[in-house]
């Protein structure tokens, strides 16, 4: 790794927190996300909330889900490629399929087409909320003098589009405590919480926008840049083929389960995490 500084805190907790962002913590998510969370008192509580619904072990119990779902993204990409000669935009069936699993997941529901409106509502909204949260957006925070010169037009969009997005959830929200079968999914987990006195209703509505956010757009700019990365690449692209060829044969897909013997894959997702970040430039 070469020559590398190293700074060693004996009280980490005293500079561990952020600043917290004024228009997407305080506006967007009323103070109440996960996501850009100062660390205090509330963080403590939600961050092992969390990390229970999101960790590995989350993924161990829900891989045939996982699998499932990332079987019907290869055919569909499969039914594309057959219908062009031209190649094609793979944006959708990401995240779709993003959406697909963080539905399940949160609600046991999931959506078969691109054109269904739930997909389309979501799409509009998080295409809103993503676009306002831009960093261009974000210049009070590295420059607290423009405070004095107030945006009455960002900040009037940013908080219409929280109300949109709080009334969405809302009513995923609803249909989870209207389900008599009563699913267990992860919003019948947050509202758990609530009743055990740990969280309030915005903290559901938030913390529930959070993981949608989490596991469909991030997922979707990771995708797309890690197939564009490879389709620059052909030689690992190659290699790649090769090793899944070694491993896992060519009668199936790769699985959940497979991963810890597939290194050079994982290698390579890891990579384009590094090479590229979770978001659209």
């Amino acid at each position: 790794m070469g020559q590398q500084n190293w700074i060693i805190l004996t009280s980490g907790a005293k500079y561990s927190t952020r600043v917290p962002s004024y228009y997407t913590f305080q506006i967007l998510a009323r103070g109440k996300g996960y996501a850009g969370s100062p660390y205090n008192e509330r963080y403590r509580k939600v961050n092992p909330i969390m990390h229970s619904l999101l960790g590995q072990r989350s993924v161990n119990e829900n891989s045939d889900l996982l699998d499932n779902e990332f079987r019907i993204l290869m055919q569909n990409l499969c039914q594309a490629s057959a219908k062009t000669k031209d190649g094609f935009y793979p944006k959708y069936f990401f995240q779709l399929t993003g959406l697909n699993i963080m539905t399940l997941l949160c609600l046991n529901k999931r959506t078969n087409s691109v054109d269904d409106p739930f997909y389309r509502e979501f799409e509009n909204l998080m295409g809103t909320h993503l676009e306002l949260a831009k960093i261009t957006n974000r210049l009070l925070e590295f420059f607290p003098i423009l405070k004095w010169f107030p945006n009455n037009k960002l900040h009037h969009a940013m908080i219409e589009s929280s109300e949109s997005i709080e009334a969405f959830l809302r009513k995923l929200v609803k249909e989870v405590i209207d389900d008599k079968e009563k699913k267990p999914c992860i919003i019948r987990e947050l509202l758990c919480k609530k009743d055990e006195g740990i969280l309030d209703d915005l903290d559901v509505i938030y913390l529930t926008n959070d993981i949608f956010a989490a596991g469909t757009d991030t997922v979707l700019a990771s995708l797309t840049w890690l197939t564009a990365a490879l389709a620059n690449n052909p030689h690992v692209q190659s290699k790649a083929h090769q090793k899944l060829d070694q491993v896992i044969g060519q009668s199936r897909i790769p699985e959940v389960s497979d991963e810890q013997n597939i290194p050079y894959i994982r290698a390579i997702i890891k990579e384009s995490q590094r090479y590229c970040g979770p978001v659209y430039l």
